[in-house]
């Protein structure tokens, strides 16, 4: 399996990799690698946000549902790109999770995608021989 998201789907997938899935029968390598763009890995600053209006995220369960503070269960390489253009505190977020995982021991890259937003950068999936392409390709060659 090679899990793939973009903002929520890319937490979704580093949820994912901070599952024990020998408890669900699943091999513990079954995962050979993870491609994460553009996610939210701190949910910390997100109660303070206006769109937590609608999702209503307290402290203790954006702390409770934060990545950034769970060692990984599956240690597959992993990509974690952001665009360029994203705000300063949400491209040092991917920075922070990249360096994390290489400290737990995953193999980690961060890479930042120039030119781009969080919602220009999937956009980039439909060139064959765009960096993001050409790595996310080489994620799931792994």
């Amino acid at each position: 399996l090679s899990l793939c998201g973009h903002s929520a789907g890319a937490h979704l997938a580093a949820t994912a990799l901070g599952h024990d899935w020998t408890d669900s029968g699943i091999p513990g390598d079954a995962v050979k690698s993870a491609v994460l763009i553009s996610g939210v890995y701190d949910l910390m600053p997100v109660p303070g946000l206006t769109v937590n209006e609608e999702i209503r995220l307290g402290d203790d369960m954006a702390r409770r549902h934060s990545v950034m503070f769970q060692e990984p269960e599956v240690r597959c390489p992993t990509l974690i790109a952001v665009g360029a253009d994203e705000p300063s505190r949400w491209k040092r977020q991917s920075q922070d999770y990249a360096d994390m995982l290489a400290r737990c021991g995953v193999p980690a890259r961060y890479l930042e995608v120039a030119g781009d937003h969080h919602f220009s950068i999937t956009d980039r999936l439909a060139r064959a021989a765009h960096p993001l392409t050409r790595a996310l390709l080489e994620m799931m060659r792994a």
